[in-house]
């Protein structure tokens, strides 16, 4: 598809002037050193931007809060970071772009007709798209161009998940099927049956595994063909892997947090 699929906001509109007081922080803020930021978008449509400090030396352990936005007009479904790009979907069928460097909004992409329901970037080339209208889109990030559209569940996709390589996808729909797709040719290249419908898919980092999240059940595939679930009493509503170690090593191991209060 040719030409640019983001519509960039009007200069001097609401939305940019709501944007500048959120995310343009104080003196005291730009100051004020910290470890790393926390981005959390809720169901009352705002997005949350939280500083979070754990200096040994310093003996601090805190969590300070640098922003509140009204990003979408409806609940925010999803979001994903890539740099110093974010992108949130939500059930306004929009998908916002920010620059976290420039403090700015970007766009939004409104090519989905339907809630949107995952995001994720693959550096700072792509950013791939799914909602409820069974369509998943790859859309370059150097002119926003819609490149690619991929079709093939039947009802909504409910999860995506890139592999480290950049060449695969998995995505996951409300049809209960988990697709993988080839995106070097742009077509799906197997597609199974699971058990129950996905709510998450998480790749390894060495791209040899992948998780499978699906209500109180957590499948883990490995691309050799092996499998191995595990089931818990309690929903679970996030998974995720432990990064590499310091020494370079790397442990293969899984959190997973789930309605109970345990991780």
């Amino acid at each position: 598809m040719v030409g640019s699929a983001l519509k960039t906001p009007a200069p001097g509109s609401l939305s940019a002037k709501l944007l500048d007081a959120a995310l343009n922080p104080t003196a005291a803020d730009e100051s004020t050193s910290y470890s790393f930021r926390i981005i959390a978008g809720s169901y009352e449509r705002l997005l949350y931007g939280l500083n979070a400090d754990d200096d040994e030396e310093k003996d601090v352990n805190a969590i300070q809060p640098v922003f509140i936005y009204p990003a979408h007009i409806t609940a925010i479904r999803c979001l994903a970071v890539s740099n110093n790009l974010l992108a949130t979907g939500a059930s306004d069928e929009h998908v916002k772009v920010y620059n976290l460097h420039s403090r700015s909004e970007v766009g939004s992409l409104l090519h989905h007709s339907g809630t949107i329901t995952s995001v994720c970037f693959y550096k700072k080339s792509w950013i791939i798209t799914a909602a409820e209208d069974g369509m998943i889109a790859l859309v370059r990030v150097r002119d926003w161009a819609l490149v690619k559209e991929l079709s093939g569940h039947r009802g909504a996709v409910t999860a995506l998940a890139m592999h480290p390589s950049g060449k695969l996808l998995l995505s996951a729909g409300r049809d209960g099927t988990l697709k993988l797709w080839d995106l070097t040719k742009g077509s799906c290249a197997y597609s199974m049956k699971l058990p129950h419908v996905a709510d998450k898919l998480v790749w390894h980092p060495d791209g040899n595994m992948y998780v499978v999240l699906m209500d109180r059940l957590v499948q883990v595939y490995a691309t050799t063909g092996g499998t191995y679930g595990i089931s818990f009493r309690q929903r679970i509503n996030g998974i995720a892997f432990a990064p590499a170690l310091e020494d370079g090593s790397e442990d293969r191991v899984l959190f997973a947090a789930g309605e109970d209060k345990h991780i």
